[in-house]
């Protein structure tokens, strides 16, 4: 029998700025955002990781314009990259943990300076639909700035509404 605390996830062991002997490093409090849709959370899983390309926001990617294609790569140790039109890959950040249908967390280097932070995002059954937590954090105390960014109504808030909009117009009733 499986312990309660044992979930089955997977991750990726990847030692970071903290929790490190002797770190005095101080750690900024997570952005934290949830979403409810009206979709299944393996619909919701499956539109956030396998459609990222259809609706992620075009500010938010290293071009500043819409890229020819986001990848997700579907594994602990997969990639999330955006691709050019000119066909150049830039590396977003790298998949922690895989649990399709419920959870991926992957670290994050987009408008990040200063080291990469994680995003962890968890799909949860709400009643009729589901609800997607995200989880943004590991920000270390010179990140202030960029931290800010990603709290305000202009970041990951506009992100999760075209996530949101997109989500809920592409899955089908009866759909796992």
């Amino acid at each position: 029998m499986r312990s309660p605390l044992d979930s089955g996830e997977k991750y990726l062991h990847r030692p970071g700025r903290f929790g490190q002997e002797g770190s005095t490093m101080t750690r900024l409090p997570p952005v934290v955002r949830t979403v409810r849709l009206r979709c299944s959370r393996h619909q919701a899983f499956a539109r956030f990781t396998q459609d990222i390309s259809a609706w992620w926001p075009p500010g938010f990617t290293v071009s500043g314009q819409r890229p020819a294609r986001v990848t997700v790569e579907g594994k602990v140790g997969g990639r999330v990259f955006e691709a050019d039109h000119d066909g150049k890959e830039h590396d977003w950040g790298v998949v922690i943990a895989w649990v399709p249908g419920r959870r991926v967390t992957f670290s994050w280097a987009l408008g990040v300076s200063g080291g990469t932070t994680d995003v962890d995002l968890l799909f949860t059954d709400r009643g009729q639909g589901c609800e997607l937590t995200l989880e943004h954090r590991a920000w270390a105390e010179d990140q202030q700035a960029d931290r800010a960014k990603f709290d305000a109504p202009d970041g990951w808030d506009r992100v999760l509404e075209a996530y949101r909009t997109y989500a809920e117009s592409h899955s089908r009733p009866g759909e796992t």
